[in-house]
């Protein structure tokens, strides 16, 4: 993970080099990595927020994958259970086709059977019509030639009484004969009729039953069909589903690949800028150390504390010197200095006589001036409100060189007090 701390360590190099060069003319390559090291840690910086913001995206969309899958699990349970009614219906479908084969079967052979009843029927009405003919074709003749006559012809043509009886009672048995002939001739007629009526009877119950079982296999057919759409439309939502999480996955994977690219990345410019800020740390303490020498009074030296300096304010001190969070990037560096912390307008005194080697306006330190004591020893006051003296000015140990405020990069008014031997930062507390 890149190491945040380089970008205040980058600020003060960057803050002392711009000082430096308001007295030093600075080569043309000194501009230009100062240019590429603020260009960097832009791409630093915004690097470090998408990777910031990467695990957050990836959290939603794994939650989001959480989500899909119970949608998925639910959607393929529906098509189960629609496969499930699928196989139903169509079970359904069979035993009603089952049951209809049956049903044409029974209309089939009642119909035959129905036919052969009345088949026998006409056999019997003609049966019926004949025997009535021969009975009626008797009656006439006996009704023609007098039934009396033949009777008593039957009886005197009789060889005796015994013989007369068998004629008579042949003749009654005969006629009783052709009666009970044409009784049971239609009894069976009738019998006949009514077993066909009952025939189209129960096939009339059979069309209705089949009309019937033709209605339901529709409506099952009907049932199945929206069942089959469902089912259709199911796989394509669980088609849908699974390429939303196929691309939510690679979309996570991807976010993978492009945090890792963006720490490469990030190494790779901070290895830029470290080789990029030797270089300037070399100018600038070539610089200071070839200056002219410090025309600061011997005497003005000497005043303050056993170190010769006092303190350039009374105040809390707030952020000590060293590593610590940076309270408006967020990015863990170096504090060069110590801030301490007074109300605005509050008077900045110098901690030591010296030369101002700069006073003017930074991005990052707001209203600031350097003072060069001699020997390699400058002071940095950062922050300020406003500015009393300038560049090339000589100053005394406790002249007001600036008032407090909250310029530049600041959460409220303090100053920003360092203390700098060639050009490196050492710790301001001892020395004040």
């Amino acid at each position: 993970m890149f190491k945040k701390k380089y970008l205040c360590t980058f600020i003060s190099v960057s803050l002392l080099f711009t000082t430096v060069n308001v007295v030093y003319a600075a080569p043309s390559y000194v501009d230009k990595k100062e240019n590429e090291i603020q260009k960097n840690n832009k791409k630093i910086k915004d690097l470090e927020n998408r990777n910031k913001e990467i695990p957050k995206i990836q959290d939603d969309l794994k939650e989001e994958l959480n989500s899909l899958q119970v949608k998925l699990e639910e959607k393929e349970q529906q098509l189960e259970d629609t496969k499930s009614k699928i196989n139903h219906y169509e079970n359904e479908i069979a035993k009603i086709e089952e049951d209809i084969s049956s049903i044409s079967k029974d209309i089939k052979e009642t119909e035959d059977i129905i036919n052969k009843k009345i088949e026998e029927i006409k056999k019997r009405e003609e049966e019926e019509k004949e025997k009535e003919e021969i009975l009626g074709q008797r009656l006439r003749g006996m009704y023609i030639n007098n039934p009396t006559d033949a009777i008593l012809k039957a009886i005197l043509d009789s060889g005796d009484f015994g013989d007369l009886i068998s004629r008579v009672n042949n003749i009654s048995r005969m006629i009783k004969l052709d009666k009970e002939l044409i009784e049971e001739v239609r009894s069976m007629k009738e019998n006949l009729e009514n077993e066909r009526k009952g025939l189209e009877e129960e096939k009339v119950n059979l069309d209705k039953k089949m009309i019937s079982l033709s209605v339901n296999k529709e409506k099952v057919k009907s049932t199945q069909k929206e069942l089959l759409t469902e089912k259709d439309n199911g796989q394509s939502i669980i088609s849908d589903l699974n390429n939303i999480e196929k691309d939510k996955k690679s979309t996570i994977n991807k976010l993978d690949k492009e945090k890792s690219s963006n720490e490469q990345d990030v190494s790779k410019l901070v290895e830029f800028n470290d080789k990029a800020r030797s270089q300037i740390d070399n100018f600038i303490k070539n610089q200071i150390n070839n200056k002219p020498a410090d025309k600061t009074p011997q005497n003005d030296k000497e005043q303050g504390n056993s170190s010769g300096f006092i303190r350039p304010v009374d105040g809390t001190i707030t952020n000590g010197f060293g590593e610590r969070i940076h309270p408006i990037t967020g990015v863990k560096g170096m504090h060069h200095g110590v801030d301490i912390a007074v109300g605005r307008g509050t008077p900045i005194k110098a901690a030591q006589g010296g030369t101002v080697i700069t006073a003017t306006y930074n991005d990052i330190y707001g209203n600031m001036i350097i003072l060069s004591h001699g020997n390699g020893v400058q002071t940095v006051y950062a922050h300020a409100d406003s500015l009393n003296v300038s560049a090339g000015q000589q100053v005394k140990q406790g002249q007001v060189i600036a008032k407090v405020g909250s310029t530049g990069m600041s959460t409220g008014p303090h100053l920003h007090f360092e203390v700098r031997i060639n050009g490196s930062v050492v710790n301001p507390m001892s020395y004040i």
